[in-house]
């Protein structure tokens, strides 16, 4: 795991060559020509450049991207943007504008998405189910949580909608907590699991790995869960010094009452799918291969100070008025037998006072 500072320089895979090749893999000889004149006239910088690690994450203006926007446009093909980061335009932490249900008229709706960015679905997948917009964005469940749900929410890393299963009871500052994680058939490939099928564009893979590049502006990028977590062996025993291992997962704990998400792990892998390319030169002769690119941990905790804020006016507030509750519930049920009680006795003392007295004998007869 990184320590060192965004000034820090690095050396990785130079993604913008990788994606222009990719761009113009099934264009014609013409369009490759050009682009590859493009690529030595920019100076070809090689498979491998030195960023820093600021600009590796939000961005930075490439002169190839320039040129070759120019070229693609001329032929009437969408380009890419001309700057590349891995979170370009992610700096200010601003992933979208939601449109989230209150839960008012149904409160298991809380924080259910209706609209992102002003869609109803998504326009990366084939098929509608794999569109779709399900649950919420993962900060924010409905209230009263239980461990036979199943928690939906949408990924914009991902560009996708997965879900989560409880997974064990935990706490945190003592407060009961239950963590959800993904499933590892979330991740499987359509083989493994037919529901994915939409997910299978523009081409299928392995399981454990999914082509994100139609919502990256046709950048080769393939995420997957750190070292290659619950993918495909081949894609494991291709990359040296992958050793993956459950504490990798991505969890949520909810705290059921609330539905509130109090401690979170996002961890994700960013791979780039690497292939040969004969109209360039430095990508002649590099093997298919899933290559990974850096590994990401967004990590949320609750702190001490807001866990005793929240058990103080919500937990204790909650308890106290359940409290209440069965106190009014058990008066409301002394009181009512007391009244069947003191019904049941009037009932009885009346019937003795209205029983005839017999004042005859035998010997009246």
């Amino acid at each position: 795991m990184s320590v060192g500072g965004e000034d820090d320089v690095l050396l990785s895979v130079n993604v913008p060559l990788v994606t222009v090749a990719t761009l113009v893999k099934y264009k014609s000889e013409i369009v490759q020509s050009l682009v590859k004149d493009v690529i030595e006239a920019a100076g070809d910088e090689g498979l491998f450049v030195n960023h820093t690690v600021g600009e590796w994450l939000w961005g930075y203006e490439d002169p190839l991207l320039q040129d070759v926007k120019k070229v693609l446009e001329r032929f009437g093909i969408p380009a890419p943007d001309d700057h590349f980061g891995f979170f370009y335009g992610q700096n200010n932490s601003n992933d979208g504008n939601y449109l989230i249900y209150t839960g008012q008229d149904d409160p298991s709706m809380t924080a259910h998405l209706d609209r992102w960015n002003g869609m109803l679905e998504l326009p990366y997948w084939s098929t509608n189910s794999s569109n779709m917009l399900n649950g919420t964005d993962g900060t924010m469940f409905g209230p009263y949580t239980t461990r036979d749900q199943t928690l939906y929410l949408y990924s914009t890393d991902i560009c996708r909608s997965i879900y989560a299963v409880y997974d064990h009871d935990t706490s945190s500052f003592g407060i009961d907590l239950l963590r959800f994680v993904p499933p590892p058939e979330v991740f499987w490939n359509s083989t493994a699991n037919p529901a994915n099928a939409g997910y299978c564009t523009p081409n299928c893979l392995g399981s454990g790995v999914l082509n994100v590049s139609n919502c990256q502006k046709g950048a080769p990028i393939i995420v997957s869960q750190p070292h290659f977590l619950n993918s495909a062996q081949k894609y494991i025993d291709a990359v040296q010094g992958m050793h993956p291992a459950d504490e990798m997962n991505t969890y949520v704990d909810v705290e059921p009452m609330t539905g509130a998400a109090f401690n979170a792990q996002k961890k994700l892998q960013i791979n780039i799918y690497m292939q040969p390319f004969p109209f360039v030169d430095d990508l002649k002769n590099v093997r298919t291969i899933i290559f990974p690119l850096m590994f990401v941990n967004e990590s949320a905790f609750l702190d001490e100070p807001n866990a005793n804020d929240f058990k103080k006016l919500v937990l204790n507030n909650i308890r106290l008025t359940y409290a209440v509750q069965y106190g009014l519930m058990a008066i409301g049920a002394v009181i009512l037998l007391t009244t069947a009680l003191i019904s049941l006795m009037r009932c009885r003392a009346k019937s003795e006072d209205e029983m005839p007295i017999m004042t005859s004998s035998l010997n009246d007869n």
